[in-house]
């Protein structure tokens, strides 16, 4: 997989990726979809989705696999669990948001979280440096007959689904991108600990 030409003058001239200021996490997440072409849902606040609108739009239209990303607010109000606004909505209307947002068809889903002064002072990863990742690790897992994980790593998946109630082939599949992405054919333990990390939300 890799994005055209247009795409990566696209990300980098309008500085589309480091526009999003700290969330790191999130543009990890996105590298991880477009290395598996995994479906991604990023919940956030109103303030720190509009910031991603464009990123995820050039993102989409130009990733040959035409990767699934969405953006969704955490509730109806938009603050549920916001550490400075308080939430207007009810318990029952934020499990009618979440019910309505079909959670389970996505593969990873990802919280954004509200910039700090220093992620504004202090660019992230520019894109150019991601996406030979990217293509490395979708080229990694096409040549890659064969994939396993270590004792430990199982052990750890099947904690987490016994006790989160994580779909195993999802961890796995996200946890195998991962892998690839430290061009690794054995998913270790870590690699399951970042997959178990997209597979889960807080309601």
């Amino acid at each position: 997989m890799a994005f055209s030409n247009s795409a990566i003058k696209t990300l980098t001239s309008n500085d589309l990726w480091q526009r999003v200021p700290g969330n790191e996490h999130v543009k990890r997440a996105l590298e991880v979809a477009l290395a598996g072409s995994h479906s991604v849902m990023i919940l956030g606040y109103p303030e720190t989705q509009r910031p991603m609108v464009n990123l995820v739009q050039a993102l989409y239209e130009r990733s040959p696999e035409k990767v699934a990303i969405k953006l969704a607010i955490v509730c109806p109000c938009g603050y549920f669990q916001h550490p400075h606004k308080s939430c207007s909505c009810t318990p029952r209307e934020i499990r009618h948001h979440y019910k309505r947002l079909k959670l389970h068809r996505y593969q990873i889903i990802i919280e954004s979280s509200i910039p700090r002064l220093t992620d504004f002072l202090k660019p992230g990863e520019p894109f150019p440096d991601v996406e030979p990742r990217i293509i490395r690790a979708a080229q990694f897992k096409k040549d890659s007959t064969e994939l396993c994980a270590t004792s430990e790593a199982l052990s750890l998946i099947e904690a987490a689904c016994s006790k989160l109630a994580i779909n195993l082939e999802n961890a796995l599949q996200i946890a195998g991108t991962i892998a690839a992405l430290d061009q690794k054919t054995i998913i270790d333990p870590i690699h399951l600990a970042e997959a178990i990390q997209y597979s889960r939300i807080k309601v």
